[in-house]
C-alpha cells in the first residue's frame, strides 16, 4: 500500500469522533486488526495508458503491464474510493471484529487520499484463508513498456505458451498514450 492512511480508521459515534476510547473499544480495535491484516488484495487498474502508473510502477516505462477480464460477479471487486481515511461507526467495526461483514464493506482496505486518484484503482479481495483466490485469474495481454527489449524473448515465449496477446505502449501524434498491437 502506498498511501499511510490504507487500512487505517477513524471512528465517529452521533458524527463525533471518538477522542478518548474507552477499554472495550481498544478490545474491538484489536481484533478488528487482526481481521483487517488476515484480509489479502490484488490492485488493478482502468488505465493502462497512464504515464504516472508506468514511471512509479514499472521501472520509468521499462517493465510491463498485464491485462486482465475479472467477472465482477465472480470475485469480490471493489472500486478504490479516494476520499481519505475511511470513517466507520463503533458498530461497523465490530462486525468486522465479529465476522459479520470484510473491512471494506465499510471502506477500511478500499479508501486512499484523493492524490492518489490517476491510479484509478479497482481491488480484487481475497483473505489470508483463502490462499488460491488468484488461482484462475490468467492475464489476456502483456503490455510492454516503451523501453523494455531486454525481456522480450522471454515475453514472446510466455504469450506463444500461453495464448495472451502482446501489445506495447506507445505515443500517437497528439503525443498521448496509447497501447498498440504487435
Amino acid at each position: 500500500m502506498n498511501d499511510p492512511d490504507e487500512g487505517s480508521w477513524q471512528v465517529f459515534e452521533h458524527k463525533e469522533k471518538i477522542k478518548h476510547p474507552d477499554q472495550p473499544y481498544l478490545n474491538t480495535e484489536k481484533i478488528a486488526r487482526q481481521t483487517i491484516d488476515r484480509q489479502r488484495f490484488t490492485c488493478f487498474t482502468k488505465s493502462a495508458t497512464e504515464p504516472l502508473l508506468w514511471a512509479h510502477y514499472a521501472g520509468g516505462f521499462s517493465g510491463i503491464a498485464l491485462g486482465y477480464e475479472l467477472d465482477e460477479k465472480k470475485y469480490d471487486i471493489r472500486l478504490v474510493e479516494y476520499e481519505g481515511r475511511a470513517c466507520v461507526t463503533l458498530e461497523q467495526l465490530q462486525k468486522i471484529a465479529e465476522g459479520i461483514n470484510p473491512p471494506q464493506d465499510f471502506g477500511i482496505l478500499k479508501t486512499k487520499a484523493k492524490c492518489w486518484i490517476y491510479e484509478e484503482e479497482y481491488r480484487l479481495f481475497g483473505s489470508i484463508n483463502d490462499e488460491h483466490y488468484l488461482n484462475n485469474i490468467i492475464p489476456k495481454s502483456i503490455i510492454l513498456g516503451p523501453y523494455d527489449s531486454i525481456h522480450s524473448d522471454i515475453i514472446e515465449d510466455i504469450s506463444r505458451k500461453y495464448g495472451i496477446a502482446i501489445s506495447y505502449l506507445n505515443k500517437d501524434e497528439e503525443d498521448n498514450y496509447c497501447i498498440e498491437s504487435l
